[in-house]
């Protein structure tokens, strides 16, 4: 994967595009490991319904996202650079404090 600090001049539709690329290999993961992680739980997870929150897929995908990225602070990572994607995860708090 392309370190996104180091790319000489790196547009923002080949950050979309390495972005949505990285997302799609997570949750193909995720969809494989959630149903055989959940199986191996002692008690079963409980989500609320009507709470709106980040899937696995688009947590590991911002995480591997900020260690690409090598910011060295995610509150840095997340207001710099993460928030002018929120349109893609529309679940991220906007407001980071």
């Amino acid at each position: 994967m392309t370190n996104l600090l180091l790319a000489p001049k790196i547009s923002i539709s080949e950050v979309l595009i390495l972005l949505v690329s990285l997302f799609c290999k997570v949750d193909d993961f995720c969809l494989s490991f959630e149903p055989a992680w959940e199986a191996m739980l002692i008690e079963k997870v409980r989500h609320s319904r009507g709470y709106r929150r980040l899937s696995l897929s688009e947590v590991m995908t911002i995480t591997i996202f900020f260690h690409q990225c090598h910011y060295r602070n995610f509150k840095h990572f997340y207001c710099d650079y993460l928030s002018r994607y929120h349109q893609y995860f529309p679940y991220c708090p906007e407001n980071f404090h």
